[in-house]
């Protein structure tokens, strides 16, 4: 996908990664674009690890499931966003690489 700095400001990280009182919800480009892809979502107790990239995330959690999502984010950007909306009990329960 091509993403300009017209999509980049009009689709702020907001719109890719929201969350709950219990779950994260993370809407891929992947979905944006094609439209068939839901949002995935994670109850945010169960996540163990979470590894922040340029245009990625990765979570890992207790039940063995991994789920990555492509955004259109600078890695320290997201890291930032995600400690910005988990809470310090949740932070201290997961790992961030």
């Amino acid at each position: 996908y091509r993403l300009t700095p017209l999509f980049k400001s009009r689709n702020r990280l907001e719109d890719f990664i929201q969350r709950d009182a219990q779950h994260l919800l993370l809407f891929s480009l992947m979905g944006f674009f094609d439209k068939k892809h839901g949002p995935d979502w994670l109850v945010i107790e169960s996540i163990e690890r979470i590894t922040t990239k340029d245009d990625g995330l990765i979570i890992y959690s207790n039940n063995e499931r991994q789920m990555s999502v492509s955004l259109p984010v600078k890695k320290a950007e997201l890291a930032s966003f995600i400690k910005r909306i988990l809470t310090d009990s949740e932070k201290q329960n997961i790992t961030f690489d």
